[in-house]
């Protein structure tokens, strides 16, 4: 025996080796059957109904589905191959095996890198069953770094120190069906041993199994986070007992021992499959006072207080906590007495024991509605325990702020409450853009205590002065709005009109100009609608009287009206009637001078005062020149002579006298065209009938005389 401890010893070290060759030399551990994967193992039984069975990879329930075992196919479609019935020891190469008989192994078969599936198919490896082998470790079996599937048979009546019917380490063992019974181990796991291991138990039966000191059935060492333990199905562990303790005392950790109390930081998993219908006898170290129960799982979702029992009398399994927080306890019988009023914890609330202390409707605490101010604590509205004591406000970390001040919140956590609000002390911040005549600028401000910011719209400016202009023509400027117009300006050319306009503020729009021909009154220059757009000049002509209106507008909206004194433009000489240039008159003559705009009339350069638009020229023994001249300077001269007595020519006559009627002659004056009459004496009277005529006595008769006159 000391030998194979030694060996054994050497097959751990090559176990972390790189190869993990595992040498018959360690074989002599099992005496029967001991099978030492460094890949994997599956073995599958096949059920006088010819059902193939194999493991699953899942942990779940079912680790076994069926099919045909006429051709030997596995559910994944993987090709089984015949074991030949002459194989009895050593070494398996990897492959995928069933048995068309029993095979007796009279040694230990080896299985290297790889994985063997081998279906039973209904027969046996070894004997009847695993047993009667002794070993250090795993006296029936020992799997290291692989996977065991048992779905029937036995292992029985195998002892050793530790796992003396199964000893998993490093590895995954399911146990579907079958029996591990009467195995005995010095220390601990008298049916099974597990370390850092997957263990799934999901049927079969662990019974009757010994130890010395822990788990007479089943011992799993939780020293290792790296494990999972599975239970489902309808295994039953019971029947199993320890001799002594460590201590050589009697303890209750027959059947199911954790061998080191449950830590939830690590990774260990204790799982029980929905469809789990057996019974788990429970043992401990610790034995359960009636103040001190104890604890044998984590906290889990679901009560699985029926699926476990007590293999002592006077002790019970009992459930503790509710929804996501159920614990499960082992605890001395005894009638509970529940308290009505509530006891409570700073997460949760429940109705406890006074004997025991249990706890039964225990829930998370349900706030009251919260009012947001930590001064006042907030309790639970179901018990009525304060959940978050009454604080002090803290008020602290960032600037809250709105348009009117900036405040500090409570930095309690849900605490709403906020400090006495302050103005803003703005710091007046630089122009992002000036504002013009025709858009807002904009000016960002910052408030030097909470560095909030504003935006401060800066108004467009107002332009509400009006533009300036002015009108030139000639030597002449206007630059107002002219009342009471005298019409005084005369010209006698067509006139250029120049115009200038200004506007300091929003600059000048439109010039525009309205030629009336008399004066308008402010308003009614405000009425005109008929400008016409300024560009530039415009020419006014002559023979007409002219006000000249000019309206400036800017950008603004703003405009002016400007304006000329009246204006007359006249090209029209003077008349001067009455008399023709050069002529000679010989009395005073009335001359007549007219003229729209007559200014001055001169008679040889004196200045002549008309008298209803005349004046008389009087005989003088020189010529005598009539100048008019109108405002325009339109001119206009005629020289005559004026002479005291008329000059005649020989008369004409004009009716010649008679015997009976006077004649008549007329005199012109060779100067002036007068003219005088004079008359021609009458011619003495003549027969002009019966002339030469004679008259007899004698002969009688009348003697007619006819005369042109009276005699």
């Amino acid at each position: 025996m000391k030998k194979c401890r030694e060996l054994f010893r050497k097959a751990l070290k090559l176990l972390g080796s790189k190869k993990r060759q595992i040498t018959a030399s360690l074989m002599c551990l099992v005496m029967l059957l001991t099978i030492v994967p460094q890949g994997s193992l599956t073995v599958l039984t096949v059920s006088s109904e010819s059902d193939l069975s194999t493991e699953s990879e899942e942990d779940s329930s079912s680790d076994y589905s069926s099919s045909s075992t006429a051709d030997h196919v596995h559910q994944d479609e993987i090709s089984f191959s015949k074991l030949d019935g002459n194989f009895t020891r050593g070494e398996l190469a990897p492959g995928d095996y069933y048995l068309d008989s029993d095979i007796p192994i009279t040694k230990t078969i080896i299985i290297s890198i790889g994985t063997v599936s081998l279906c039973l198919n209904g027969h046996t490896i070894s004997q009847e069953c695993i047993c009667n082998n002794i070993g250090f470790y795993g006296g029936g079996i020992f799997i290291s770094n692989g996977t065991f599937t048992m779905n029937g048979g036995s292992i029985s009546s195998n002892s050793g120190s530790e796992g003396d019917g199964i000893l998993v380490s490093y590895a995954r063992f399911t146990l579907n069906n079958g029996t591990i019974s009467g195995n005995t181990a010095k220390k601990t796991g008298g049916g099974i041993y597990s370390s850092r291991h997957t263990l799934i138990l999901n049927g079969g039966n662990v019974t009757a199994n010994t130890a010395g000191q822990n788990g007479g059935g089943v011992y799993t060492d939780r020293s290792f986070s790296d494990f999972i333990i599975t239970v489902g199905g309808s295994p039953t562990i019971t029947d199993n007992m320890v001799t002594t303790g460590a201590d050589n005392t009697e303890v209750i950790e027959e059947n199911f021992c954790i061998g080191k109390p449950i830590n939830p930081a690590n990774l260990n998993k204790f799982r029980i499959s929905d469809d789990f219908s057996g019974k788990i006898v429970v043992s401990t170290t610790l034995v359960p006072t009636l103040d001190s129960p104890t604890v044998i799982s984590v906290s889990v979702k679901k009560d699985y207080s029926n699926y476990f029992f007590s293999d002592k009398d006077g002790y019970e399994i009992f459930n503790s906590g509710s929804g996501n927080n159920q614990v499960l306890k082992l605890i001395v019988s005894h009638e509970h007495e529940w308290q009505e009023s509530w006891s409570s914890d700073n997460s949760t609330h429940w109705h406890e024991c006074s004997a025991c202390h249990e706890r039964i409707d225990e829930e998370v605490h349900v706030p009251e509605t919260d009012d947001g101010d930590c001064s006042t604590a907030l309790n639970c509205s179901v018990c009525g325990a304060v959940i978050i004591p009454a604080h002090s406000h803290h008020f602290s970390g960032e600037w809250l702020h709105d348009e009117n001040g900036h405040w500090y919140k409570c930095s309690h956590s849900g605490c709403t409450v906020i400090d006495t609000k302050e103005a803003h002390v703005w710091i007046e911040g630089i122009s992002s853009s000036a504002p013009s005549y025709f858009a807002d600028g904009q000016r960002i401000d910052t408030c030097e205590i909470c560095g909030k910011t504003r935006t401060i719209v800066l108004p467009k400016l107002i332009d509400n002065i009006a533009p300036t202009g002015k009108i030139a023509i000639d030597k002449n400027s206007w630059n107002i709005f002219f009342n009471n117009l005298t019409f005084g300006l005369f010209f006698k050319d067509t006139q250029t009109v120049m115009v200038t306009s200004e506007d300091k503020e929003s600059d000048v729009d439109k010039t525009y100009y309205y030629l009336s021909h008399k004066e308008l009154s402010e308003a009614e220059a405000k009425k005109i609608t008929a400008w016409t757009e300024f560009n530039g000049s415009f020419s006014i002509n002559p023979n007409n009287s002219y006000v000249v209106y000019i309206k400036i507008t800017d950008k603004a909206g703003n405009s002016s009206i400007i304006n000329t004194d009246g204006l007359v433009l006249d090209n029209i000489i003077p008349a001067i009637n009455g008399v023709t240039d050069g002529k000679t008159y010989c009395k005073a003559v009335t001359v007549t001078v007219t003229d729209d705009n007559l200014d001055t009339v001169k008679v040889n350069g004196e200045t002549i005062n008309l008298i209803d638009g005349t004046l008389t020229l009087y005989p003088a023994d020189k010529v005598q020149t009539i100048t008019a001249i109108d405002k325009s300077g339109n001119k206009k001269s005629v020289s005559i002579r004026v002479s005291d007595q008329h000059q005649w020519d020989e008369g004409l006559v004009t009716l010649e006298p008679t015997a009976s009627e006077k004649g008549v002659k007329v005199y012109t004056c060779i100067n002036c065209g007068e003219t005088k009459t004079e008359e021609i004496p009458m011619l003495a009277p003549s027969i002009i009938n019966g002339h030469n005529s004679t008259w007899k006595p004698e002969e009688g008769g009348i003697l007619t005389f006819r005369s042109n006159a009276a005699f």
